[in-house]
């Protein structure tokens, strides 16, 4: 009898000692969330708080703490249920009944708030919302209800504010995580719709919203960067585009346009560091590696040029730019067949490619056809009527062909075009003098 009354008194201290040391894991882990809460990383505090209202349902402190989680987290009626499951557990606990009331309080706002806004009482909504986030400063839904009003207010810095802070207390709810993304989005594509008005200047405004908003978003700088381009500011422009790689080195778009701006400089050496690095960055990237052949062409260096108009056109061979790029490096080393087919699939791609049919027309007249020469040309001009280069190689085949009358107007037509007036004058000249005329 005294055995069984001693196993029965072991077995009632064991289960006394499990019972404490259950208490006490559940009251550190209850400190560990509450800390967390103050960190504002409400997602790993409710992790380990659904953990200890799963395993012990009566934890009024746990479902306390849960419900300042769920209302950082913008989960307002589940703060309430988790709420009135504390009271259940506590009856005595007043604080917690106190809370109650003060989160009604908060969904009535709430409501109020949201019904203005439904009519487009702004103002009136926000007055609202700052009311409720007055007595709940970490609720994530005022503060991106508050940004919601700001964005339709044209009040972007608030807008961004807002968000950032709904973001911070709320970093996996994806409508907070994609507001400011949606913010940019909205000024972008009122700088886009300025754009198509012809009014540049509300267009550079709402792109400049935009990277202040994003420093990162890539596409405004871009926009900004075309801008320049337009309006003759060319060192503006890749001022722009360096701002953009500064705040983006790893976007690929960044270094390729960056790259591009300093190629339309003539400023190659340059733009070869930003293409290299585009398709670093993107092996895949063939306009990119296009741009590079065509830079790495004004170089001179013509291997590197046909191994980057190679890698192009073996990524993209529908490329019209790619062929008639990888077309001008043959024609530069004298292959003129193997030109021709290249740029013949340039022109196959792109039938209105008028730079293209004026290189085919080039490397026919230096392989003596003429005829071929003469076609190509006026399939140029059809689509470029003032394209002084296709009308001079049309001369020089005429020229060559002897229909002196045919070759005169040609360069007359080469003429109108400053940048080949000297040249078309010379041959003129010759053939006036009735002297041939001088490939």
């Amino acid at each position: 009898m005294k055995i069984k009354t001693t196993i029965i008194l072991i077995s009632l201290l064991f289960g006394v000692f499990v019972f404490a040391q259950t208490d006490e894991a559940e009251s550190s882990q209850i400190t560990l969330a509450k800390s967390l809460v103050a960190k504002k990383e409400a997602t790993k505090a409710k992790i380990i708080l659904k953990g200890i209202t799963t395993k012990d349902p009566t934890n009024a402190e746990a479902y306390f703490v849960l419900h300042e989680v769920e209302l950082m987290l913008g989960n307002i009626n589940e703060a309430q249920e988790i709420l009135k499951k504390a009271i259940d557990a506590d009856k005595s606990n007043s604080d917690y009944r106190e809370h109650y009331e003060k989160i009604r309080e908060l969904v009535n706002l709430l409501k109020d708030g949201q019904r203005e806004y439904d009519v487009s009482s702004f103002d009136d909504a926000k007055k609202i919302y700052e009311q409720a986030l007055a007595d709940f400063p970490d609720v994530s839904e005022i503060n991106y209800r508050l940004g919601i009003i700001a964005l339709y207010q044209d009040d972007y810095k608030t807008s961004a504010d807002c968000f950032d802070k709904a973001t911070s207390l709320a970093p996996n709810v994806e409508k907070y995580s994609k507001a400011r993304y949606n913010l940019v989005g909205k000024y972008y594509k009122k700088g886009v719709n300025a754009l198509k008005l012809g009014d540049s200047e509300n267009a550079s405004r709402n792109f400049k919203i935009c990277v202040e908003i994003d420093p990162k978003f890539v596409h405004a700088y871009l926009q900004l960067g075309i801008l320049k381009v337009k309006s003759g500011d060319l060192d503006g422009a890749i001022a722009t585009l360096k701002s953009g790689v500064n705040a983006a080195p790893e976007n690929e778009a960044a270094q390729y346009n960056l790259g591009n701006f300093y190629k339309k400089a003539h400023q190659y050496s340059k733009a070869v560091i930003h293409l290299r690095k585009a398709v670093e960055l993107n092996s895949n990237y063939d306009i990119a590696y296009s741009t590079l052949g065509s830079t790495y062409l004004a170089l001179k260096k013509y291997d590197q040029a046909a191994k980057a108009f190679k890698s192009a056109i073996k990524l993209n061979d529908k490329s019209a730019a790619s062929w008639d790029g990888y077309g001008a490096l043959l024609m530069q080393q004298k292959k003129y067949s193997e030109a021709i087919d290249a740029l013949t699939k340039a022109v196959e791609i792109s039938p209105r490619n008028f730079n293209a049919y004026y290189r085919i027309a080039s490397c026919n007249n230096n392989l003596g056809k003429y005829n071929e020469a003469i076609e190509a040309a006026k399939k140029s001009t059809k689509y470029q009527p003032r394209f002084g280069a296709a009308w001079y190689e049309m001369g020089i085949a005429y020229g060559m062909l002897d229909q002196k009358s045919n070759a005169i107007s040609s360069f007359n037509r080469a003429r109108t075009d400053r940048n080949w007036r000297k040249v078309a004058d010379y041959q003129i000249g010759l053939l006036k003098d009735g002297k041939s005329i001088q490939p």
